[in-house]
């Protein structure tokens, strides 16, 4: 029989991408701001920045980093999604490709 060991929990998804960016774990606000990014990945690509909030990506809303960590899991290298960020009191809607 095939049994779960600890380290395989539900609680934490698997990514086989990343938006190369990275989160702002002290931000207590609505969404996953972006406390910077790295070059040649899909989030200097599709334009985000650091301060960037994150609160759509694909069909998911986002609402703090463990929503953005499941919306992430469900993509693969090659996918291309929507992503919304706050910039500011502007709205940006745009595409990324991982």
């Amino acid at each position: 029989a095939f049994r779960k060991t600890k380290n395989e929990s539900e609680e934490t998804p698997r990514f086989k991408v990343g938006l190369g960016v990275v989160p702002d774990y002290l931000f207590d606000g609505e969404g996953m701001r972006i406390d910077g990014t790295r070059e040649d990945t899909p989030a200097v690509n599709a334009g985000l920045q650091k301060g960037d909030i994150v609160i759509k990506l694909g069909d998911s809303t986002i609402v703090d980093m463990m929503s953005y960590m499941r919306a992430l899991s469900v993509f693969n290298e090659g996918d291309e999604t929507s992503i919304s960020v706050k910039r500011g009191d502007s709205l940006i809607s745009t595409k990324v490709k991982f």
